[in-house]
C-alpha cells in the first residue's frame, strides 16, 4: 500500500467565507463532498479519503459553517443560498488547474450533481445513496428543525437524522453525538432549502458521467 502525504490549506471565497481543506495523494484530481453536517474530522468514512489517495489526489474539505470553515463574516447560518456552495466546490475545482472528479456521499451527492448542473468543472460523478425528494417535500420537517435548533441542537439533530434522513432509532443510539456534531448541527437547515424538488426528474437532463451507489447496511463507528 502507498503511503501518501497530506497538506491542509484555507481558501477564501469571493463571498468572504473560507473553506478548510486537506489534500493528499497523487493521481487525478478528486473532491469529496460530505453529507450535511459533517466536517473532515466527523465524516462517517473517515478511512475512505485515504484509500482513494492510493489511485487519486483526494481533497476533502469541511463546507461552510461546518468545522473549520465559516460563513463569510457578518453574516448568519439563515444568510445562505445553495449557488455558494457550488461556487466553493468551484474554487476547489479551480486550484486544481482543470477538472475534477467528485464523489458524494448522502446530500453531498445531491449538491455534486447541483455543482454539475450549474457548469461547476466536474469530469465524472460517483454518488453514495443520493437523498432525491420531490418539490414541496420536507415543509413539516423543516419547520420543526427551526423550531428545535435554537432551543436544542441536540434534539435538532436526533430529528433530522431520524425523520429526515431515516436512521432507525436504534442505530441512532450507537451514533457518536460530539460537540463538534452540535456545533455543526445548524448547517442541517441548508439542506432544507435545497433538497426539496431535487428528484431524479430534476437531473434528467444530465450530460455529466455519473456512478450511483446505494448500500445494503449500515455500521456505525
Amino acid at each position: 500500500m502507498m503511503t501518501t502525504t497530506s497538506h491542509t490549506e484555507q481558501l477564501t471565497t469571493t463571498d468572504g467565507a473560507t473553506i478548510a481543506s486537506t489534500t493528499q495523494g497523487v493521481g487525478p484530481p478528486l473532491v469529496m463532498v460530505s453529507p450535511v453536517s459533517s466536517s473532515r474530522t466527523t465524516d462517517p468514512q473517515q478511512t475512505l479519503p485515504a484509500a482513494l489517495a492510493e489511485h487519486f489526489t483526494v481533497t476533502t474539505y469541511d463546507r461552510r459553517g461546518d468545522g473549520q470553515s465559516t460563513m463569510p463574516p457578518g453574516t448568519t447560518i439563515d444568510e445562505y443560498a445553495v449557488q455558494q456552495e457550488i461556487e466553493d466546490i468551484t474554487a476547489l475545482a479551480e486550484r486544481t488547474g482543470g477538472q475534477i472528479d467528485v464523489y458524494g456521499f448522502s446530500s453531498g451527492a445531491v449538491l455534486a450533481l447541483l455543482a454539475a448542473q450549474a457548469g461547476a468543472p466536474i469530469r465524472r460523478l460517483v454518488l453514495l445513496e443520493p437523498r432525491l425528494h420531490e418539490p414541496g417535500a420536507l415543509a413539516v420537517e423543516g419547520a420543526r428543525m427551526r423550531e428545535l435548533m435554537p432551543q436544542d441542537r441536540r434534539a435538532a439533530r436526533d430529528y433530522y437524522l431520524t425523520d429526515v434522513v431515516g436512521v432507525p432509532a436504534e442505530v441512532l443510539e450507537q451514533l457518536p453525538t460530539t460537540d463538534q456534531h452540535l456545533a455543526d448541527a445548524p448547517t442541517m437547515l441548508h439542506e432544507l432549502e435545497f433538497l426539496p424538488g431535487c428528484d431524479a426528474e430534476h437531473f434528467a437532463g444530465l450530460a455529466t458521467p455519473t456512478l450511483i451507489m446505494v448500500s445494503d447496511s449500515t455500521v456505525p463507528e
